[in-house]
Parts: structure tokens; sequence; C-alpha cells
């Protein structure tokens, strides 16, 4: 992996640890590292993958001596990771359809993989080992994320907090009834006061 890609993804673990012992602003930082994290693997990662600096990344030259196969299979993981850190960030904010995406990037990835295993048998390439590392880090990942319970990150992060965590579900489950809503305004007004 390269530096920069490492320092985006220590900035995703900080800031995600950052929300579970809820710091000021951590969610705001976790929002913005992993769409940084995301962006960069879809318009960029298939340059890492491909091991392309970045200075050839606009020469006339840069694909001339990869071959198609190896370029379309970066371009999709790069989509697919992209996809996943999207679902991850739903599933860290309890936002509606996380698991649907994360089901679509894990499902790029294991495809991605098996493919590689395969190509990888033919010539033992560095791309593939450079692709290997990134599902070994995602997969497990995102399997995990896909199979924590919706509500996983709130029940720990505010388990002094009951009442609380009971009006946010209810509110969740049905976010136009006006009663579930005041009940959660109230929840918040009394964890606030015990917390200042």
């Amino acid at each position: 992996m390269k530096k920069f890609e490492l320092i985006f993804i220590l900035t995703v673990i900080t800031a995600a640890l950052a929300v579970l012992i809820n710091y000021p602003m951590a969610t705001q930082i976790l929002i913005v590292s992993i769409s940084l994290l995301s962006v960069f693997y879809l318009y960029v990662g298939f340059a890492v993958f491909l091991d392309i600096p970045f200075q050839k990344l606009f020469s006339k030259d840069r694909f001339g001596q990869i071959n198609k196969p190896r370029i379309v299979g970066a371009v999709a993981l790069g989509v697919a990771l992209s996809a996943s850190l999207i679902g991850i960030l739903f599933k860290l904010l309890i936002w509606p359809n996380a698991k649907t995406q994360l089901l679509i990037g894990l499902s790029g990835l294991i495809l991605i993989g098996a493919l590689s295993i395969w190509r990888y048998t033919l010539n033992k390439s560095a791309f593939y080992h450079r692709i290997f590392t990134r599902l070994a880090l995602y997969i497990p990942l995102i399997a995990c994320a896909i199979f924590i319970p919706k509500y996983a990150m709130l029940e720990y992060q505010y388990q002094d907090y009951p009442q609380y965590v009971n009006a946010f579900k209810a509110n969740h489950e049905q976010p136009n009834d006006p009663e579930l809503q005041k009940q959660l305004d109230q929840a918040w007004e009394e964890m606030y006061k015990k917390e200042n």
C-alpha cells in the first residue's frame, strides 16, 4: 500500500474510534475521511493498483504496457472499494440502505477476488499481490459490517442512556410520528443535562 493510502485508512480508523467514544466533531471527521478514501479509490485507485506513478498518470504512454483486463480489473476494484466504504459509512451512522450498499460492494470484491485468483494461477504477477492485500483488508471488514446489528454502534455509544437509545430506535423506525420525535427530543435534553 502507498503511504497516502495508509494515511487515509488510519484517519478513517481514528475517526471511527473517536465516534465510538463520542469525541466532539468525530462524526464530521468520519464522514470527510471515509468520503475522501472512497473518492481516492474511485478515481485514482486504479493507478495505485497498477503501480502507475502519478507523474506518468497523465502522459500519453501511461497504459501502453498494461493489458486491458488488468486495467478493467483495477477500475472495477476501485469502484467496489468505493461502494463498500460508503456502505460502511452508512452503517456506522445508521443511515438507510447501508446493508444494500455493503452487499453490492462485497459482491464486487468477491467476484474480483475470484477472478484474481484464477489469473494469478496463470501468471504470478505483483499486480495480484496488490489486489490480494486490499481484499484481505476489506472483505472481512465488510462482512463484519453486514452482520453487526443495525443499532449496535448507537447502543455502545449511549450505553449509559438507555432511554435515549430506545427513543432513537422508535423514532428511526417511524420517522413521521410527531409524538416519537417529541420523546426523542426530551430524551436528548435529559441526556445533555446529565452530561453537562
